[in-house]
């Protein structure tokens, strides 16, 4: 088996950790609380949801999506 730690790092890793430290400080915020944490996704569903991705009508590589 790979040890991972052997693995060369990436550019993409680099956005990856981003985003899970993104996401650790986010659920930070809400006490780390799932019900917490999915009503304030709710809520910010509801502000925009303009912004929300229907997968019933996405097309890939479709512009804005």
């Amino acid at each position: 088996m790979n040890d991972p730690s052997s693995e060369p790092w990436t550019e993409a890793d680099d956005i990856i950790e981003e985003v899970r430290e993104i996401r650790r400080r986010i659920s930070a915020r809400f006490d780390d609380d799932p019900a917490k944490l999915a009503q304030h996704y709710m809520e910010l569903q509801q502000r925009s949801p303009h912004r929300v991705v229907d997968p019933r009508t996405w097309k890939r590589g479709e512009a804005g999506a």
